[in-house]
């Protein structure tokens, strides 16, 4: 199994891919940091915010606050992020 390496994240995205370790697969996982190491954070950050909605996954609000923070940085439409309020959990 091919590795990539999370160093190529910055400290909030750790964070985040930290949490969904165990979540999501990781080839879903793999392709986020991918997306990084090429340049490509905003779609990335698309592609992760549409699975987690798609899967269900039950976030904190400290998580969600992180998402939305990086993808108003990247400039995502509000339309990938905003649904993920529905998922939060405490």
């Amino acid at each position: 199994m091919l590795t990539v390496s999370k160093d190529f994240l910055d400290e909030k995205s750790k964070i985040i891919i930290n949490f969904l370790e165990g979540k999501l697969k990781y080839q879903q996982i793999r392709y986020f940091i991918e997306y990084h190491m090429v340049g490509e954070e905003g779609l990335g950050y698309e592609i992760l915010c549409e699975q987690i909605y798609e899967l269900g996954i039950k976030i904190p609000k400290r998580i969600f606050e992180l998402l939305k923070e990086m993808c108003l940085l990247y400039n995502i439409k509000e339309c990938y992020w905003k649904n993920l309020e529905l998922l939060i959990i405490d």
